[in-house]
């Protein structure tokens, strides 16, 4: 009896971890699909140039096939961006991971912003006066300058992100689908220039979100032969 009742506890907690590690990814685009325009269907706007290049994976072992290209016009600094629509409960996930290619120090700004279903009505309303804002819902943006050359992988905890909408909207990261709520509607990736002078160009190989255990500071140790 013993026997059974320890199978069926291991057999509950092989099941528990197997959705735990299912849920604790979501990956909203790879670009292994070739395609920007469905799964998931990305919009651009502004002056921003996208394309897919295939990647040099001896640049670094967790590289897939393809990788998404932003760059454009530097001269008002603002280049544009892409956006796409999610509609997803984030209760599970408490980061952003996404890997980016720099070109060296001047390659640009990402800036990354999320809209959160304020007014429960799966619908992000652009404000009438002011398109860079929102109606009713949340808006939080994170920026990244990217100042490197080659890839990076970048774990960005929702903590970091700030509001950038306090008059709308109820000023809290709280993209979850309860009620009528649809969560995490939107998000937009804007590209900008750090020199007028320069072309912002990067690259975005896998974006998604999931969650993140800071790790533990490993104690120090010692031994005879380090002095």
């Amino acid at each position: 009896m013993k026997n059974k009742i320890l199978k069926l506890l291991l057999l509950i907690l092989l099941f528990t971890s197997t959705v735990c590690a299912a849920r604790s990814v979501y990956l909203i685009d790879d670009f292994e699909d070739g395609e920007i325009e469905r799964t998931p269907e990305w919009w651009d706007f502004g002056l921003i140039e996208t394309s897919l290049v295939e990647n040099n994976k001896e640049e670094a072992s967790y590289l897939e096939q393809t990788s998404l290209g932003l760059k454009g016009n530097p001269s008002e600094w603002y280049v544009g961006g892409i956006g796409t629509y999610l509609g997803i409960d984030t209760s599970p996930y408490n980061a952003i991971k996404l890997v980016v290619r720099g070109k060296g120090i001047e390659s640009g700004f990402l800036r990354i912003e999320l809209y959160d279903d304020d007014n429960n009505n799966w619908v992000v309303e652009v404000h009438e006066q002011d398109q860079s804002l929102v109606e009713f819902d949340d808006k939080f943006v994170y920026s990244q300058k990217v100042d490197w050359a080659g890839w990076k992988v970048l774990i960005i905890p929702f903590s970091y992100f700030v509001d950038d909408n306090p008059d709308m909207g109820d000023n809290v990261f709280n993209p979850v689908q309860t009620g009528t709520s649809g969560g995490l509607l939107q998000m937009q990736l804007i590209l900008l220039a750090t020199n007028k002078e320069v072309v912002p160009d990067i690259r975005i190989d896998t974006f998604k979100l999931f969650y993140y255990v800071k790790p533990k500071p490993q104690k120090a140790t010692y031994s005879d032969d380090d002095w």
